[in-house]
């Protein structure tokens, strides 16, 4: 009785602390008791639009699911920013619409079309990360809108080389499987997508291909790594190539995202504390080389929406308004040693 007891104090103790390192992902509690569905389609051909990311200030959001659907409280009157990569962002106030909002596609630009070379034959080699110490540290993030930079460079300057397969290293987070009391790690969605190299920085304004999504398995996530052969491979170019893999949600089996309120709240020691809804699983990270270099962000965060060095959690004296957190976590964020996460690349060039 005596060690069970201690046992639950030591949890409930590393919970608190866990929740006040997290502070960037803390947010007021969006409690669904009546709610309504909503549905984002093409105000042009009608059709419904696929995960758009919902941003409802102060680095609180989530996703709609592969339906265009998500559900809101009755009475949310707030104002939020709807963002997807194909569409123009739209403001909307929920008290103002009904159960529909309509996205404008953005304009299209004709590019030139390249026939690919079928007659010529691939040669592959599999690129394999440095193996990490094994007490190395995790990425800090939260469920929703977590994206990771990873700088894919060739390293050959006489071959033109093509990303065929890209490997992503999970880890099982225990503390948090039993803080959403999950029995079972889940399965979850992520959405990869390329940008040029700009000055060692994602440009966003340069995507090289469109967004790819991919269900990865919870077996894999026990396994501590998935396999995601690209529709479309990614010529590489010479000063490197971004991949920045967002993180959408959990999934149910066939894939499907599903819609969660980003936080809740839940009494431990007498204390009641907002927990963000977050995915148990870990980004192990390894210390960077010259030519590797990771960098990350929270999607949702409207006070800053630029990619830093990842890092694992840091922990603030106190918490403040949310523009002096973000401010004083960045800070700290460049005492820490240029984190990288440790992708495996499956690589081809033509002979």
């Amino acid at each position: 009785m005596l060690v069970n007891t201690a046992l639950r104090d030591f949890i409930s103790q590393r919970v608190f602390q866990t929740t006040v390192r997290l502070t960037l992902f803390l947010t007021v509690s969006m409690m669904f008791s009546q709610s309504r569905e909503i549905q984002i389609k093409n105000s042009l051909t009608n059709e419904k639009i696929s995960f758009v990311s919902i941003s409802m200030g102060s680095g609180t959001g989530f996703y709609s699911d592969s339906n265009g659907k998500f559900r809101i409280s009755e009475s949310e009157n707030r104002i939020a920013t709807l963002q997807h990569e194909d569409y123009i962002p739209t403001t909307v106030k929920f008290d103002t619409i009904k159960n529909t909002i309509t996205l404008d596609p953005k304009p299209i630009e004709l590019q030139e079309v390249k026939m690919p070379i079928q007659s010529r034959k691939r040669k592959y080699i599999k690129v394999k990360p440095i193996k990490i110490s094994k007490n190395h540290p995790h990425a800090a993030f939260g469920t929703f809108g977590f994206e990771v930079a990873v700088l894919i460079r060739s390293n050959q300057n006489d071959k033109i080389r093509y990303i065929s397969k890209v490997s992503i290293p999970f880890e099982l987070d225990d503390l948090w499987m039993k803080i959403n009391k999950l029995r079972d790690p889940p399965s979850i969605l992520i959405k990869i997508t390329f940008f040029q190299n700009n000055l060692n920085y994602p440009d966003e304004e340069k995507p090289i291909s469109e967004s790819e999504y991919f269900h990865v398995d919870a077996r894999d996530i026990v396994k501590g790594r998935s396999t995601v052969k690209l529709i479309n491979p990614i010529k590489i170019p010479n000063d490197g190539v971004y991949m920045v893999v967002t993180f959408l949600g959990k999934t149910n089996n066939e894939g499907d995202l599903i819609i969660e309120s980003p936080s809740r709240i839940e009494e431990y020691n007498q204390r009641r504390i907002v927990f963000q809804n977050y995915i148990p699983i870990q980004l192990p990270l390894a210390v960077g080389l010259n030519f590797e270099k990771s960098l990350a962000r929270n999607f949702f965060n409207t006070v800053d929406k630029k990619f830093y060095k990842v890092t694992p959690p840091l922990s603030l004296d106190k918490l403040t308004d949310v523009e002096k957190t973000q401010t004083d976590l960045r800070l700290l964020s460049q005492q820490c040693p240029d984190y990288y996460v440790p992708i495996e690349l499956t690589l081809f060039s033509y002979e």
